[in-house]
């Protein structure tokens, strides 16, 4: 899925936990495996040095849409993500391994189409945390590390 939504050298942020911090490009994640992986920043570094931080984001592809407060059933969260679909295209859900879905919209670097999706985000109930640029959120067939459960993807779609 990864080969899919970045490019060979695309630096990314991929993580365990919470804790880490490693930037590598797509090539050497996958050389150096991904099993471990749970989290991970849905868009591209400068470099390698300055971390995940906002200023050392160099293109934000996707944005995604999570919510563990409202709905609680799964019917209304793919209402929500159907909802701001009509905003940016779907590309990917993953499933959190808990009580929530992450949806991934392609942004491609639209500043302004991202400010009106993050408004749309916090007026539907999301986590505004990951409208931040280099905000972590749920790696896709991860695992959920306090549950044990997979995170599972629901949608994938390679035409975008």
């Amino acid at each position: 899925i990864l080969r899919f939504l970045f490019d060979e050298d695309d630096l990314l942020h991929l993580s365990p936990d919470i804790f880490r911090a490693q930037i590598k490009s797509l090539s050497e994640w996958i050389d150096s495996g991904l099993d471990e992986m749970q989290f991970f920043c849905p868009c591209t570094f400068k470099d390698r040095q300055h971390g995940r931080l906002a200023k050392n984001v160099l293109f934000r592809k996707y944005i995604v849409f999570e919510t563990d407060e409202r709905p609680y059933d799964w019917d209304g969260q793919a209402g929500l993500i159907e909802r701001l679909a009509q905003a940016l295209p779907l590309v990917l859900v993953v499933a959190s391994g808990n009580k929530s879905w992450h949806s991934f919209h392609l942004a491609d670097g639209n500043e302004s189409a991202i400010e009106k999706f993050n408004d749309l985000v916090i007026t539907l109930g999301g986590d505004h945390s990951v409208t931040r640029p280099a905000q972590m959120v749920r790696f896709p067939l991860g695992t959920n590390s306090r549950t044990g459960n997979k995170q599972k993807v629901i949608y994938f779609s390679r035409g975008n």
